[in-house]
């Protein structure tokens, strides 16, 4: 079954890739249906994601709280709900740091070739701390 370890793995390969700052193209392997539901409710794609993050620098994910619960055994799923600790500064200079509580909701597959996969990734909430810099891009 896939194991919180193994969804922690997964989550660092795709925040590293995310301060990486690469084309979306590049982290699309590591979904099966492409594209993250953001706050608004918008699903972007994962290059409207990566032009978002490469404004930002310095970046921290952290889990707070995740709790990993199994779907199905056929294929191997399970859901993840957490909140993530994210904070980034400025890539341009400005001064100030984005500092925020970030509501995960995910689905998780174990693909044929035995790679985890995002089937859904969403990022409901952000919740800015009182101390935060304003994310304005």
């Amino acid at each position: 079954m896939i194991s919180q370890a193994d969804v922690e793995r997964l989550a660092i390969e795709f925040w590293d890739y995310v301060k990486g700052g690469g084309h979306g193209d590049g982290i699309g392997h590591l979904f099966i249906n492409p594209g993250v539901l953001v706050p608004s409710g918008e699903l972007i794609d994962l290059e409207s994601h990566q032009e978002i993050h490469r404004k930002l620098c310095d970046e921290l994910h952290k889990w707070i709280d995740l709790e990993v619960t199994p779907v199905c055994d056929e294929p191997e799923r399970v859901r993840v709900d957490g909140v993530v600790q994210w904070e980034a500064s400025f890539a341009d200079g400005r001064d100030g740091r984005i500092k925020a509580e970030v509501t995960e909701h995910w689905f998780i597959q174990r693909c044929d070739d035995g790679k985890l996969r995002w089937t859904h990734y969403a990022s409901p909430v952000v919740r800015f701390l009182p101390d935060s810099a304003p994310l304005e891009l």
